[in-house]
């Protein structure tokens, strides 16, 4: 399950009815039980058990040893803030259509769910969405790459 990836489903999530998106948030998986994800706590570990609905997903050849240097990213940013600025942005970009404009609050030290992934894996040749900033990926985009394929998914409720 190392590297794989957990998206959230919740149909009450903010995020998931401002994007329109079945997926709210998105994570790392660190390895069977455990992931890393940035939430509004910022860049944490959690168990996996804290999520009733999710999707796991693979990436497309994805190999053992990437992962664990894609991990090994991700951890180093630990107790990194969460990227209010950027979301903040985004909800503009959802109201106002602002899709191809730069985002002027890019701290790049900041992190929200899917720029980490995005930027973790772009850092070692997977761009989810080619030619799109990773402060500007969704979790649904992810979801949809051609990068990426469901293997299962979880509801508890």
């Amino acid at each position: 399950m190392k590297g794989n990836l957990l998206f959230q489903v919740d149909p009450k999530c903010l995020v998931g009815e401002v994007c329109k998106s079945k997926y709210c948030h998105c994570a790392l998986c660190y390895d069977d039980n455990n992931i890393v994800e940035a939430t509004f706590a910022g860049v944490t570990i959690s168990p996996i058990s804290k999520y009733e609905n999710y999707d796991i997903f693979a990436v497309k050849n994805l190999d053992p040893l990437t992962a664990d240097k894609i991990i090994i990213s991700a951890l180093k940013e630990i107790n990194r803030f969460y990227d209010f600025p950027a979301v903040f942005y985004l909800g503009l970009q959802i109201i106002f259509h602002l899709k191809e404009t730069k985002n002027p609050f890019d701290l790049s030290w900041l992190w929200f769910c899917s720029e980490l992934l995005a930027q973790k894996f772009k850092d070692y040749g997977f761009d989810f969405v080619p030619g799109q900033d990773s402060g500007e990926v969704s979790p649904e985009e992810i979801s949809e790459s051609a990068l990426v394929y469901k293997l299962y998914e979880i509801r508890k409720k």
